[in-house]
């Protein structure tokens, strides 16, 4: 089950960007082995000073007028603008593509302009998926599926990970959690699970966390795989600059294999979901709380 769990991100067959270790017993029930995929480009690190040009040009899709393909260069910083800022395309819309009423045609454009591959990975029955996919060499790996029927996108799964193993928020801001409850609101549902890495190389007292939050009025869920942390009978975890391994985004209504439940926060902490709310976003710079050990499965 915990090797189900941490290999959710595999599981819309984004196999170039995450993948299941192999390599010894142990190395199986650590999750994510996060290849760098070929590009010839580098996603530059966000910065405060960074300014982006506006977005609100890079997909009209209200219009079948076909745009021109951005430049490597530019594709890049569009890209980075849409996993950092807040636009007007609120969810369930992903980049201008809303589940349940955006075309394959108008989706194909989108993917077009910011250079992205765009393709038929598979079909089932009336069900059609496409993958899309962006690597920036070592830096952030993005993919995303598209589930069709009748020439229609129905839900959307999103992936990025980092060859480097730990992504930033800075990263993917627009999805980052306090992001995310500023703009929507309280979650309907906070979950955690905690691992303990086997693997050569990790100090004893390590763990990993993952977190997931649910919002369903909104068809969103959104999955942070594996940060590293320090482990005891309390793990402290600060889900707003905590390093995680992947993030994955599921939107739209009845989404293709969404993530196994995990440990409610009411179990997993001493927080209530409106405490959890009101620290992330009213609190501290860098709010911090404790998971209790023994409210999972495993233990160090």
């Amino acid at each position: 089950m915990l090797q189900r769990i941490h290999c959710l991100l595999l599981i819309f067959a984004l196999t170039s960007l995450f993948g299941c270790s192999t390599a010894s017993p142990q190395a199986t029930e650590r999750s994510v082995t996060l290849a760098p995929i070929p590009s010839s480009t580098l996603l530059p690190s966000r910065s405060p000073q960074m300014t982006l040009t506006a977005s609100a040009t890079i997909f009209p899709i209200e219009s079948p007028t076909l745009l021109p393909t951005l430049e490597p260069v530019d594709a890049e910083k569009a890209i980075q603008e849409l996993l950092q800022q807040d636009l007007q395309c609120r969810l369930p819309c992903f980049w201008g593509i809303i589940p349940g009423q955006t075309s394959l045609e108008e989706t194909q454009r989108i993917y077009n302009r910011l250079n992205m591959t765009f393709e038929l990975t598979y079909q089932d029955g009336d069900l059609q998926y496409y993958e899309a996919r962006r690597g920036f060499d070592s830096v952030l790996g993005i993919g995303v599926m598209h589930k069709v029927e009748d020439g229609i996108v129905q839900s959307i799964t999103v992936g990025m990970s980092n060859s480097k193993r730990e992504t930033s928020s800075d990263e993917w801001f627009a999805y980052s959690p306090q992001n995310l409850m500023r703009i929507y609101g309280m979650p309907s549902e906070v979950e955690f699970n905690v691992d303990y890495p086997h693997e050569p190389g990790f100090p004893p007292g390590t763990a990993w966390y993952t977190m997931a939050m649910y919002f369903e009025e909104k068809n969103l869920i959104v999955y942070y795989q594996d940060a590293l942390t320090k482990s005891g009978d309390l793990v402290k975890v600060c889900p707003t600059t905590d390093g995680f391994s992947g993030v994955g985004i599921w939107l739209g209504k009845n989404p293709h294999n969404p993530p196994l439940r995990l440990v409610p926060l009411e179990e997993a902490t001493t927080l209530t979901k409106t405490q959890f709310y009101d620290l992330l976003t009213q609190g501290e710079s860098n709010p911090c709380f404790d998971l209790i050990s023994q409210a999972f499965s495993r233990s160090p």
